[in-house]
Parts: structure tokens; C-alpha cells; sequence
């Protein structure tokens, strides 16, 4: 597969022909390259769901699903039960994500401890991870490295691209190329090493190809 190149718009960082098809193409990709290294992400994942069950859900707690997340959980739905994560393998399920979004205190998160119900943490636990915007755009979603509530505030930009599409671009990069790396180690505790300094800088400023 032929990556797609890297642009800048005024929302940030994104990739050349963003769209929830290519996502879908670059997932399946990112599980190639993964598995060349040793690992599969799909071994660790539970198969997708049903656009009809993704758009159900997300109404359900009054929010409208970006095309792109409902093929993001059309790809899968979390990690397996049982399986230990890695920073790489940590994609919340669809009911992780809005049980997480419903036990929040939702305001605008700008410096006030709140936060903003537009986004959604559909990587990682805790305070770090990978938050989308549910706001309705014409285009992609926007897409930033989480941190805590105060990430989630209208003016902080710093850590923002534009499409799903973008990381997980990066993240193939990443293997490609030899700056993230699966590393075996004793006792089994195998786990991914990210040489940080390779990144280009624009990709390091907004913290997400670490994943």
C-alpha cells in the first residue's frame, strides 16, 4: 500500500485523501505491518460491529457517530478479553468509550476540571489515549493525543490533526521504518519501543505517533 502523503490545513496535521474508506484500508495495513514484526493486532481485537448497532449506540446518549468512527468499530470492537495490552493494542470497545464519555462532568473543559462532550476516548485508558470529535463537520473528525479534560477545551490545539486516517498513517510509518519496534523480553513481558527522536518534529509536537 502507498501511504498517503502528510499536509497541513488550518486544523492541523492531516493525510492526503482522508475518508472512512482509506481508514478502513490503512487499519488492514497497520495489522500487516504489525504482524511483520511479530504481533497481530487483530489477534488482540474482537471483531467490529454493525454500522446499525454503532449509530444506535451513540443515539442512545444523544450523540451522532463521525462516518469515521462507525467504521472504526465496524473494524473492531475493543481489545479481548484477557488480552494483556500494550500502548499499541489499547482500542477501547464502543461501550468502554461512552461508559467512560457518561461518567465524566461535561462543561466546555476549558481550565474549569469539565469536559467537553464532544470528544471521545476511543484509545487508552486514564489520561492518556486518543480522543475524536463528535461535532458535526463537513469533513473528517478532528483527532488529539488526550490530556485529561483540559485536552478536550476548544483553544487546545497543540495536540490536534485532522481524520483517524492521520495516526494511524503514522503508526505504519512507524514500523516501517523502524522507529517503533516490538521488542521480546524475558518472562514474556514483550512490549513496543518508540524511538521518539526519528519523528519528524511536526508529528512529535502533537504527541500521537507514540501509540
Amino acid at each position: 500500500m502507498i501511504l498517503p502523503e502528510t499536509v497541513t490545513v488550518d486544523e492541523g496535521l492531516t493525510v492526503v485523501g482522508a475518508s472512512p474508506e482509506l481508514l478502513e484500508e490503512l487499519l488492514d495495513f497497520l495489522d500487516v505491518e504489525t504482524t511483520r514484526l511479530g504481533v497481530s493486532v487483530r489477534d488482540a481485537l474482537l471483531p467490529g460491529l454493525a454500522r446499525q448497532q454503532v449509530q444506535d449506540e451513540f443515539g442512545a446518549v444523544g450523540l451522532q457517530a463521525p462516518e469515521e468512527l462507525i467504521t472504526w468499530w465496524g473494524w473492531s470492537n475493543g481489545v479481548r478479553p484477557g488480552v494483556m495490552g500494550t500502548r499499541s493494542f489499547e482500542f477501547n470497545s464502543l461501550q468502554t468509550t461512552l461508559g467512560s464519555w457518561s461518567r465524566e462532568v461535561h462543561g466546555s473543559g476549558n481550565n474549569d476540571g469539565t469536559w467537553n462532550p464532544e470528544w471521545l476516548r476511543v484509545l487508552g485508558p486514564g489520561n492518556y489515549g486518543v480522543l475524536v470529535s463528535c461535532a458535526a463537520v463537513d469533513g473528517p473528525p478532528l483527532v488529539r493525543d488526550s490530556d485529561g479534560a483540559l485536552g478536550t477545551a476548544v483553544w487546545d490545539t497543540d495536540n490536534q490533526v485532522v481524520s483517524l486516517c492521520t495516526p494511524v498513517t503514522w503508526w505504519i510509518h512507524a514500523r516501517q521504518r523502524g522507529w517503533t519496534t516490538w521488542t521480546p523480553a524475558p518472562g514474556g513481558q514483550n512490549e513496543w519501543m518508540v524511538d521518539w527522536e526519528k519523528f519528524p518534529l511536526e508529528w512529535r509536537l502533537t504527541q500521537i505517533p507514540q501509540y
